[in-house]
């Protein structure tokens, strides 16, 4: 072998000796990375303490031993053989043994409620709700014979009468029922017959319906209806009678035929009227409107924000349930989520401000709203709307 050619294997010998000692003293950096990922998600991982379980509520513990809750406005547990059960809203086919009536084929899975629902609108009662041994019954009257069509926790009836279908929700505090007009063809009353057990139906000043028992206590209630369309524009002109006819008792349902007929109604139009059952008033909300200053919308099922049409000046209240663990712990983070409901491509932002004296969702209007405390900086507020 010539000297050039032992130069050159020598120099490759080099080279693969500095590559050898170099694995050896270099780190694995996909072990190291594996490591670090397999730290975060143990520090990411959480167990739910069941045993802090509230109606409202969830604890977690976390893999870097914080704890984190979770709290809602709403109901997420209800209550059974004295331990908090998860709410399944779910709408499923049930046995003629587990229904509530042999016409009621259809029934949420679970809640502190039982609502049933019947397969077609030919059946004498459409829904029964049932809390206890109090229940209401609800049938179709003089509408199109139609199947059931279910899904997830919805179940709908269309076209039982021309352009306008019957839907109902299975919710966390009760069965939320919306008539869906695509258009108006005059019919400005819905009617369906009321029977109830254990209950009376009786109006109420605000316009809704409260089902009281041989004691006096509310055990669940209809609020005050309303009437919102395509565009979110609002009508509070909704009312309920109740009335006795042949020895049946109908609940009709009275539309405002004047704001249905205007030339910018935009369909289809959404009547919600909902049974609603009495729970924890610790957790609550609604809003306030300037153009209303008198009126309280805390049986509304949505609150609005900014300059709204309809309500003017707006701002949504929220009062959380924030549970004991909370008094003793040093909170290092929050964060309050809410959903839109109308879609819009300007961003635009929320300012979130600490309520500063108590208030109740029954009575808050404009003129009565509570006191709040002044954002100074956008420091403030920006902390503020993490939270």
């Amino acid at each position: 072998m010539t000297p050039h050619l032992l130069k050159k294997w020598s120099w490759i010998s080099v080279l693969v000796i500095i590559a050898l000692i170099g694995a050896t003293l270099l780190p694995d950096y996909a072990e190291v990375y594996a490591a670090e990922k397999a730290r975060q998600e143990q520090l990411n991982q959480k167990r739910e303490i069941v045993e802090l379980r509230t109606e409202n509520s969830k604890t977690y513990i976390k893999g870097d031993n914080t704890y984190m809750l979770e709290q809602y406005l709403e109901p997420i547990h209800f209550k059974e053989k004295g331990t908090w059960e998860e709410i399944d809203n779910g709408i499923a086919t049930v046995s003629s043994t587990q229904a509530l009536d042999s016409e009621l084929s259809y029934q949420n899975k679970a809640n502190r409620y039982r609502a049933g629902f019947a397969p077609h609108t030919g059946a004498k009662k459409l829904l029964r709700f049932q809390l206890g041994s109090a229940s209401v019954d609800l049938g179709l009257v003089d509408g199109k014979k139609v199947k059931a069509e279910k899904k997830g926790n919805r179940i709908a009836y269309n076209h039982v009468y021309p352009d306008t279908h019957l839907v109902y929700y299975t919710d966390h505090n009760g069965v939320k029922e919306e008539w869906v007009l695509d258009r108006y063809h005059g019919q400005n009353k819905l009617t369906m017959t009321l029977d109830t057990q254990g209950v009376e139906a009786k109006k109420q000043k605000d316009g809704s319906i409260d089902f009281v028992d041989s004691k006096g206590k509310v055990a669940f209630s209809v609020p005050r209806p309303f009437m919102v369309d395509q565009n979110l524009r609002y009508s509070g002109d909704v009312q309920f009678q109740i009335r006795s006819k042949e020895n049946k008792t109908y609940l009709d349902l009275e539309l405002d035929e004047k704001w249905l007929q205007e030339k910018e109604r935009a369909f289809p139009v959404t009547v919600d009227p909902s049974l609603v059952v009495q729970g924890s008033d610790k957790a609550q909300d609604t809003f306030v409107g300037e153009k209303q200053p008198t009126t309280n919308f805390g049986t509304v099922t949505y609150f609005t924000v900014g300059n709204n049409p309809d309500h003017g000046k707006s701002r949504a209240l929220l009062k959380f349930d924030l549970q004991p663990l909370l008094s003793s712990a040093t909170i290092t983070s929050a964060k309050l989520s809410v959903y839109q409901t109308n879609t819009s491509t300007k961003a635009e932002r929320e300012n979130l401000h600490p309520i500063t004296e108590n208030w109740s969702e029954t009575t808050a209007t404009w003129n009565k709203q509570p006191a709040y405390r002044y954002l100074q900086s956008d420091s403030d507020r920006c902390r503020l709307v993490r939270f």
